[in-house]
Parts: structure tokens; C-alpha cells; sequence
């Protein structure tokens, strides 16, 4: 126990006392048991951190454990619980609770002996939940951790604090938004940068570390996160790889299916099946067309990567701008929104609203004639009346 403390102590002291990601002020650590889940690289591991520093300080009433560490290959978790509570824990908090062969269980168990425990968890964006939805469903508060947005980028940077907005009010409001920047801030240079290495919570590294590392988390998610979904063989994880390098140079693209499966040698229903995987390990994003009901062995009309540094950081070196915008735009909407493809490459939101893309040159007549139009445009700070900046959707959460 003193050797996790102490280890718990040197971590916590090494992460900075203010949070700076917008989900950390949503999240009640009060709450008895709550789980982070997210893809590899997004801070959950910080936000654990963050929580004891900013709550406990160094106070032995609350714990970090990683069960990735040797430590707990050979340890039971419900007796390593039972010391900790028999000194006066009060709180623990369990990184790579994915790494447990059993964890829904363990959790379980320790949340209905101890009930005076609180208890927090960050797992991968891999697990199932619906798998263990009889276990936690009626007992967790899950939050879903995603990549950074262009509004917690700035934070993070230390360039402005801006207000996270609703869609809604981005279209009826986006040229106040806009003004309310400062004059002396020139948000596209900014916006640029996100686009290329922003999504990721790494401060004053060179695009090469950059580039490195999130080859990193698409092949550790791949050889060491998937294997425990349901479904997944790992014997394929090459195979896995081939369909991420392709996706990669296409991305976003219409998929061949019959291709890509002659390409990589898998049979069409077990690639649709490593696609629906890929976008649980939020690798890559599926878009389905306008009016379809969705199924596990539904063909996706565009495969986007993502995020967008993903996009330029492991795709060509010549990205198509539009698509490069789309697959932004994409990432930050999903967040909140259930998306679908429709006429003119527009992206239908909600089933209400019609996003089109002007980058180099403008939409279809007919698309900027339909009263549920919003253009999204590349290139300008301040918008006027549908044509909205592109960059206002960095502020959605």
C-alpha cells in the first residue's frame, strides 16, 4: 500500500491544479461511482489526477491505482479495497479498468461492500457497456471523453477562455460570436494549427513526437484494447492495421467494400464488422446515408478518420482541404448530434438541419436554396446571416 501511495503521490504532483477540459466541470466526483471512458490520448488519466490533487491533495483518503501495473496481475482488487478502507479510504480512483479481465464484476462486488466508498474509473472507449449493462447500468454515471475541441485547444494554450455553445446558437448567433473575439487574435492561423495537432493534449512537442505518438494510439488500441471486444479476433489485428493504412490514405471516402476486402483478404461481413469496431475505438467515424435505419452489417456511406490530426498526421501529405473540414466538422458534431449523409455531399443533422461545405468554391444552388441550409465556410473569421465560419463548431463543447 505505501509503495501505490507513494507512486499515486509523484503522479499527482506532476499534473496542474486547474482542469482544462470542459467535461471535467460536468463531472460529480461526489457521485459513488462514476467511470471516463474515451480513446486513447484524450486525458482521462489527467482528469483522475486533476480530481485527487484538487480534492484530496496528498490526504491518504483517496488512491490512484492503474490495474495495467504487475502489481495487480497477482492481486486481488476487493482485499487491496478492504486495506484501503480498513486506513481510512475514503475514495478511489482506478485507471485502465479495462485491463481487469473481470472488471465490471470486481467493481460491482466492491461498490455493494463498501458502501462508503466513492469510486472512479477511466477505461477505454472499447469497452462495452451494453455487455456489462446488468452489472453497472443502475449504479455508474458514465462520461464520454473525447478529443480536445478547438475552444479547450485555445484554453489549453493559454491563447482565451471562450464559452462553450449549442449549435443553435452558433447558426442564430455566430456573427456576435465571432465579434466577441479580439481584434489582435487572429483565429484562423489558430484553427489551422488545431487542424494539424491540436485534438491531443500534448503541450510544446514538435509535429514529428506528435505524428509518432498517434501512430502509437492507433496501433496500442489496436494490439491491446480491441482484443477484449466482443466479436473481434486479434489473430486479424495485421489485417486491422492494412484497413486503418488504407482508410487513412482515402479517408473520407465512399468504401468499395469489395475492394477493400480483396485488398486485405476478409470476407465483406467481417470487414463491416472490423469497420463498426474501428469506430467503438473512435479510430474512424461511419456515416450512414439520410433515411437509413442502422445495423451491424449496414454498408456506411463515407469512412471519415477521427479526428482531423489523425486525418493529416497519418493520412497523405497532400489532404483535400474540404475533406479534411469534414471530417472537423464531423468530430465535433458527433459529439452531441446523430449525423447522416445527404443530397449534395451535405451532412443532415438531426434529422433537421443541412451543413454544406463552401471551401474553394460554393454549394449547389439547389442546397443553398433549401430553407434547412446552413453553409459552413472556410477561411473567414466573421460569417452573416446561413454562412456560417467553420471554426464556430470548435466551440461545441
Amino acid at each position: 500500500m505505501e509503495q501505490k501511495r507513494l507512486k499515486s503521490n509523484h503522479l499527482i504532483a506532476s499534473v496542474p491544479v486547474q482542469f482544462s477540459r470542459s467535461i471535467a466541470s460536468d463531472i460529480d466526483w461526489k457521485l459513488r461511482l462514476i467511470g471516463l471512458l474515451g480513446p486513447r490520448g484524450t486525458g482521462k488519466t489527467t482528469l483522475l489526477l486533476q480530481a485527487i490533487k484538487q480534492l484530496y491533495g496528498f490526504d491518504p483518503k483517496a488512491i490512484y491505482i492503474n490495474l495495467n501495473d504487475l502489481y495487480f496481475a497477482d492481486c486481488n482488487l476487493q482485499s487491496f479495497v478492504a486495506k484501503f478502507c480498513s486506513m481510512g479510504g475514503e475514495h478511489i480512483f482506478i485507471d485502465n479498468v479495462h485491463k481487469h479481465p473481470n472488471w465490471s464484476n470486481e467493481i460491482k462486488r466492491i461498490y455493494e461492500t463498501f458502501p462508503n466508498l466513492r469510486i472512479a474509473f477511466a477505461g477505454s472507449s472499447t469497452i462495452d457497456m451494453l455487455k456489462h449493462y446488468a452489472n453497472l447500468s443502475q449504479r455508474a454515471t458514465i462520461y464520454q471523453v473525447n478529443n480536445l475541441s478547438f475552444r479547450e485547444y485555445l484554453s489549453m494554450q493559454g491563447i482565451i477562455n471562450l464559452e462553450q455553445v449549442s449549435l443553435d446558437e452558433i447558426i442564430r448567433n455566430h456573427p456576435a460570436i465571432s465579434n466577441d473575439i479580439p481584434s489582435d487574435l487572429k483565429i484562423l492561423p489558430l484553427f489551422d494549427k488545431y487542424l494539424t495537432q491540436g485534438a491531443y493534449p500534448m503541450q510544446n512537442s514538435s509535429y514529428e513526437e506528435i505524428k509518432k505518438t498517434v501512430e502509437g494510439y492507433v496501433i496500442n488500441t489496436i494490439e491491446l484494447d480491441m482484443v477484449n471486444m466482443e466479436g473481434y479476433d486479434s489473430r486479424n489485428g495485421f489485417k486491422l492495421k492494412q484497413l486503418m493504412s488504407i482508410i487513412g490514405q482515402k479517408a473520407p471516402f465512399k468504401p468499395n467494400l469489395v475492394s477493400i476486402s480483396n485488398t486485405i483478404n476478409l470476407h465483406r461481413n467481417t470487414l463491416i464488422g472490423y469497420l463498426f469496431h474501428l469506430e467503438k475505438a473512435k479510430l474512424i467515424n461511419l456515416i450512414y446515408p439520410s433515411g437509413s435505419a442502422i445495423s451491424i452489417l449496414q454498408k456506411p456511406e463515407r469512412i471519415f478518420m477521427g479526428n482531423p490530426n489523425m486525418s493529416l498526421l497519418l493520412g497523405t501529405s497532400q489532404q483535400n482541404r474540404s475533406g479534411l473540414l469534414r471530417t472537423f466538422a464531423v468530430n465535433q458534431l458527433l459529439s452531441n448530434h446523430e449525423l447522416r449523409l445527404s443530397q449534395y455531399e451535405s451532412i443532415e443533422v438531426d434529422g433537421q438541419i443541412l451543413l454544406g461545405f463552401e471551401t474553394n468554391k460554393r454549394i449547389p444552388k439547389k442546397l443553398r436554396e433549401n430553407p434547412q441550409t446552413v453553409t459552413l465556410v472556410d477561411g473567414i473569421e466573421i460569417g452573416s446571416n446561413q454562412r456560417v465560419p467553420i471554426w464556430t463548431l470548435g466551440l461545441l463543447y
